[in-house]
C-alpha cells in the first residue's frame, strides 16, 4: 500500500524544493537556538576533534622544537570574548596569537610565550643563557613574528588533517585590534587548550566559532522529504472551471460545450496534493497530452 501524505508533509516537500537552490550558510550564520544543548554538544564535538588534532600538533612541535613533545588536552569551554590580553597584562604571559583563516570561518591559534621563545632561540641558534631571555618581556620583533609564521604554518596544516572540512588555511599575526574584529558576529565561541607535560611545558589553544565541527543542521523539510521520497503523490492539471446550476448539469448531452471561464494560451494550474503550486502550458509531447511548467502560482504567473 502506497503512503498517504498529509497536507503539512506535502507543504514541506514543497518548501524544500524551492530551497534546493538556495546557497549554504556558513557556519556562523547558524542559528543557536538551544543555548545550553548547543553548547554542550559543541565543546563535546571540540572535544572529540581535540583527540585527533593531539598527534599531529605533537609532531609539529618535536620536530620545531627539537625534542620529544607530548601533550594534555584540556576540556574544551566557552569563551565569551576573543583571546588575546590587554594592555595591564604582562608581556610575558600574553600568548602569541595567530588567525586563521578558512573557506567558510575564522579561527585563533595561540602559542605561550616561552614556547614561541624557545623556537625562536632554536632558529637563530641563540642559547638559553645568552642574554636573550628579554624577548619574553618585550614585543616581538619582525624577523621573530616571521619565523614564527613558519610554527604557526605547521601548527594550522596539522589542524586541517584533523578537520578536513575546514578546507586550506590561511594564517598570519594580526595586532591585537584585529583580533577583536574577529568575533563581530557575536555567536558563541569555544576554546580547548594542548598543554604540554613537563616542567618546560607550554601552552596551545584554539578558538573558534561553537559550529565550526558540527555537522550543519538540517532543515526540517529536507528530513521530511528523505523519510518521504519513495511515496507517490497526485498531481493533477486543471484547464479551468465553471459552475452550473443543477438543472444544466442534469441537461448535459453528448457534443454539449462546456465553457471553462479560460482563453486558449492561458496558463493552466497544476495542482500536488489537491492544492495550486504551479503554472503551466498545455502541448502534445510525443503524441500524448503534457504540460510545460512556468513557474510557480503566485509569482506573477498564476494565481
Amino acid at each position: 500500500m502506497e503512503p498517504v501524505l498529509t497536507q503539512e508533509e506535502l507543504e514541506a516537500i514543497y518548501e524544500a524544493m524551492r530551497a534546493e537552490t538556495a546557497a549554504e550558510p556558513d557556519v556562523e550564520e547558524i542559528s543557536f537556538a538551544d543555548g545550553r544543548i548547543f553548547t554542550a554538544r559543541a565543546t563535546a564535538e571540540w572535544n572529540e576533534v581535540a583527540k585527533t588534532l593531539a598527534p599531529g600538533f605533537e609532531i609539529a612541535l618535536a620536530n620545531a622544537l627539537g625534542r620529544r613533545i607530548r601533550i594534555d588536552i584540556d576540556d574544551a569551554f566557552a569563551v565569551e570574548d576573543p583571546a588575546g590580553a590587554d594592555d595591564e597584562t604582562p608581556v610575558e604571559e600574553r600568548p602569541v596569537v595567530a588567525l586563521l583563516s578558512f573557506k567558510n570561518t575564522k579561527m585563533l591559534l595561540g602559542l605561550g610565550r616561552p614556547m614561541a621563545a624557545q623556537y625562536i632561540d632554536r632558529r637563530t641558534g641563540a642559547a638559553a643563557d645568552a642574554g636573550e631571555t628579554d624577548r619574553l618581556e618585550r614585543d616581538l620583533t619582525a624577523l621573530e613574528r616571521l619565523l614564527l609564521r613558519d610554527l604557526i604554518d605547521k601548527l594550522a596544516c596539522a589542524l586541517v588533517k584533523a578537520a578536513p572540512r575546514l578546507g586550506p588555511a590561511r594564517a598570519e599575526l594580526p595586532e591585537a585590534a584585529a583580533l577583536v574584529e574577529t568575533r563581530a558576529d557575536g555567536g558563541q565561541w569555544i576554546e580547548v587548550g594542548f598543554t604540554e607535560r613537563g616542567e618546560a611545558g607550554g601552552r596551545i589553544w584554539l578558538q573558534g566559532s561553537a559550529a565550526v565541527f558540527l555537522p550543519r543542521p538540517e532543515a526540517p523539510g529536507r528530513a521530511i522529504v528523505d523519510n518521504l521520497k519513495d511515496a507517490a503523490v497526485e498531481v493533477r492539471v486543471e484547464l479551468g472551471r465553471c459552475r452550473m446550476r443543477v438543472s444544466e448539469l442534469w441537461s448535459l448531452t453528448p457534443g454539449t460545450f462546456v465553457p471553462l471561464g479560460a482563453t486558449v494560451g492561458d496558463p493552466v494550474r497544476i495542482l500536488v496534493g489537491g492544492v495550486p503550486k504551479l503554472v503551466g502550458e498545455p502541448l502534445v509531447s510525443r503524441g500524448n497530452i503534457a504540460v510545460r511548467v512556468l513557474g510557480r502560482v503566485g509569482k506573477g504567473i498564476g494565481r
